[in-house]
């Protein structure tokens, strides 16, 4: 998702009135969570590759990583509803047009054979749930592919409308773990995220809320499942109202990876310092963890290798820090 100046004429007027209190809240020191140091995240560094992403993705939301080493993803709202595979070299090898509409696309995730494609943006509020399109994994370059449309709506939803970036009915995170899909909220107005199961029979798909993550130093951009470790590994930064100064004047949007169980609760917190706005993962065939991110005012949108399952695993018992 790119801020647009909506957001920017929101948030510039709540940095006025809430200034003071920003200064004091950073100040302020939340309880220990285990997370990594800058010298372990240094040492982990080596195993970053990083290919700068061609200018058609820059809005790149979300990642698949192919059996065969290449990669899909996805642009969100204002862009054709188009999937894209891409080089480890961030280079464009094929695009796919697909019969159906990108109102907000953020996310995709391969589940029960098929390529789910998730509209479920909804920074307004103004949406009542989502839309989710399955195509064929093996998808035609030359033809429009089909895709089967199913919509769901969040069965905790409030009286509409709600405010602009401030509710908990948006969503950027689909993933597909044990046979099951689930969506991982946004939480802009939350101190945590929600997991919600999704069901489709008939196609008709209903929503269940099956969690809460708590412990989260920001929103979550997307997740990715590691079979073999069954965890969940989540990409995210830091919620925009508690970071608008450091977004604001030095693009900092302070990116993490978390790790969580098959029970939802976060086991490690993991800084990406030199990530920018994180808005893809996906995890590959020789458990290597990638990332995509987006472009913005001072970061170039980037495909990356960050490093293996095992390497974010060990990390998990590295010493307990504070975040500030």
């Amino acid at each position: 998702m790119l801020f647009n100046s909506q957001f920017v004429k929101h948030w510039r007027l709540v940095i006025l009135l809430q200034l003071a209190g920003f200064i004091l809240a950073a100040c302020t020191t939340p309880a220990a969570l285990t997370t990594v140091s800058a010298h372990n995240e240094a040492t982990h560094s080596l195993a970053f590759v990083e290919s700068v992403l061609n200018t058609v993705v820059a809005e790149t939301s979300g990642l698949v990583c192919l059996n065969d080493g290449s990669f899909l993803t996805i642009n969100d709202s204002g862009h054709s509803a188009t999937v894209y595979r891409l080089s480890s070299a961030g280079d464009i090898l094929d695009q796919f047009s697909i019969d159906a509409a990108n109102q907000d696309w953020e996310a995709m995730t391969v589940h029960q054979g098929k390529l789910w494609l998730g509209d479920i943006g909804n920074n307004s509020g103004a949406r009542q749930g989502g839309d989710l399109y399955q195509v064929a994994i093996k998808l035609d370059s030359q033809h429009i592919n089909h895709a089967q449309k199913t919509s769901y709506v969040y069965p905790d939803l409030p009286l509409l409308p709600l405010q602009t970036y401030q509710h908990d009915f948006d969503a950027e995170a689909l993933v597909s773990a044990n046979q099951q899909l689930l969506l991982f909220n946004k939480a802009w107005q939350s101190e945590h995220s929600s997991v919600y199961r999704l069901i489709t029979k008939d196609a008709v798909t209903s929503a269940h809320k099956i969690a809460d993550i708590h412990g989260l130093p920001g929103v979550i951009t997307d997740a990715a499942f590691s079979q073999e470790q069954q965890l969940f590994v989540i990409t995210g930064y830091a919620r925009p109202r508690q970071n608008l100064l450091n977004m604001a004047l030095y693009d900092n949007y302070q990116p993490f990876l978390a790790v969580l169980d098959l029970d939802f609760k976060l086991q490690a917190i993991v800084p990406v310092s030199q990530g920018g706005q994180l808005e893809g993962i996906c995890i590959d065939q020789q458990h290597q963890i990638w990332l995509s991110q987006e472009q913005s005012k001072r970061h170039a949108a980037l495909l990356w290798r960050w490093g293996s399952i095992q390497q974010l695993n060990q990390q998990k018992i590295t010493e307990s820090l504070q975040i500030k």
